[in-house]
């Protein structure tokens, strides 16, 4: 698809932002003219992906040294891209839309056999939309619209879990894992009938946010025993690994963003843009190619999300913020493809649920469900032996899998104290920082 990473930060920091074009990409420039050291955590992925990055020569030249996988401790520079973003600081969105940038995109197509044009590129824009908004027990939830999927799939989830008692079936029982399955398969039995680019598909989604709709939700959720996925069809309505990163950001004037960027699987389509230093994304596998059938993360999808001319694609992009009395209490989201929104639902419950801190709420171990395939995802050592039984005795299927999850950074903001205190996912290497 048409990158629009860009023309969201730009258009962000147009309207909301307190610092130029200049300071905030001064430091990046410097970063990629002048190279960091490679990690090991970044070592491993470009030694793991090397036969698919050396499989496009203007890849390779950015993501090997020399044809040979960069080694931890090595030098990486990125001169290509510093120009890139010279052209932005210096042009905003002509210079990436337009220009010379514009030109090496349309030439990487040409030469690749891709599809976007210089018409594309320029007849880009932004689409500012309203959040869903939805309560969870007295805090009031705000999360992603559509056309991503997350929100509404993450307030569907928390309607349907409101009427039970999870301090009594506690933390990490089956009894409550059992509950926070069978909310995930009723919605995201929705997420594959009805979230799409609301330009273009009108999406009922005041009735899928609404505790009615939850309530009316068929089948029932039995507290004693699961339900096959197979007996889970979308509510009846009227209708009128991947390559993702989340960050939350929390100021002392009072300003909050949560928010999400992604190019859909592990560096994108693999293709990078020569002379432009970037990686192009591959999310054109978010739309269905066929409706019923399963997309890269197994995620099934509706009529709603076909493919059409300038049509925005499905994602599972959640990036939320929790109001306590109309101030933000808690910041989130995640990276995992369609595991973001069950992993944002378990967090919140651990925090408003559960009473836990905020690293222990994102550090705590998760399961995943969504629907089809109708299996609980696990992992590795994540659930007791007693759990497991006791998750089986009630009529599930579990699988352990160590790409079972999403990574979530958070912030908590305790008024009181006024402290912030943030959480990293441990599972990869994010980081908390104050200053």
């Amino acid at each position: 698809g048409v990158p629009g990473t860009v023309a969201g930060l730009l258009a962000a920091l147009d309207s909301y932002g307190t610092m130029t074009r200049d300071d905030v990409l001064s430091n990046p420039i410097e970063l990629a003219e002048r190279g960091f050291h490679i990690g090991d955590a970044l070592a491993a992925s470009l030694l793991e992906y090397h036969s698919e990055l050396t499989f496009f020569p203007s890849t390779s030249r950015v993501f090997t040294n020399n044809g040979e996988p960069y080694r931890a401790g090595e030098l990486f520079k990125q001169p290509a891209l510093a120009r890139t973003l010279q052209a932005i600081r210096a042009n905003g969105m002509k210079g990436f839309y337009g220009g010379e940038v514009a030109d090496l995109i349309v030439a990487e197509m040409k030469r690749s056999g891709g599809l976007i044009t210089e018409d594309d590129l320029l007849l880009y824009t932004t689409v500012e939309r309203r959040p869903v908004a939805g309560t969870y027990r007295g805090f009031e939830i705000i999360s992603a619209p559509p056309p991503s999927a997350g929100g509404m799939v993450l307030i569907e989830m928390l309607n349907l879990l409101e009427p039970f008692d999870l301090r009594r079936t506690r933390a990490g029982s089956y009894q409550t894992l059992h509950l926070l399955v069978a909310a995930a398969q009723r919605a995201y039995a929705d997420r594959a009938k009805f979230p799409a680019d609301p330009d273009f598909v009108n999406v009922p989604i005041e009735t899928l946010i609404s505790k009615r709709h939850a309530l009316d939700r068929q089948p029932p959720i039995d507290p004693r025993f699961a339900t096959s996925s197979a007996r889970i069809s979308y509510g009846t309505i009227d209708v009128d690994h991947d390559e993702t990163t989340h960050y939350c950001v929390a100021d002392s004037f009072g300003n909050v963003v949560s928010a999400t960027v992604t190019l859909n699987s592990l560096y994108g389509c693999k293709l990078t843009v020569d002379g432009a230093g970037f990686l192009l994304n591959n999310e054109m596998g978010d739309f269905v190619i066929k409706p019923g059938e399963s997309n890269q993360f197994g995620l099934v999808g509706g009529e709603a999300n076909t493919i059409a001319p300038h049509k925005r694609m499905l994602s599972s992009m959640t990036p939320t913020i929790v109001l306590t009395e109309g101030e933000p209490y808690l910041l989130l989201g995640g990276r995992g493809g369609g595991r973001i929104t069950t992993a944002v639902v378990q967090v919140i419950m651990n925090v408003v649920d559960f009473g836990m801190n905020i690293q222990d709420a994102v550090g705590a171990s998760r399961i995943h469900h969504q629907w089809m395939p109708d299996t609980v995802l696990y992992e590795p050592g994540g659930l007791p032996g007693t759990v497991i039984e006791g998750l089986r005795d009630m009529g599930y299927n579990l699988q352990e899998t160590s790409t079972s999850n999403a990574r979530v950074q958070a912030i908590l903001i305790d008024r009181l104290t006024r402290s912030m205190y943030g959480g990293s996912d441990p599972r990869e290497r994010g980081i908390a920082l104050g200053f």
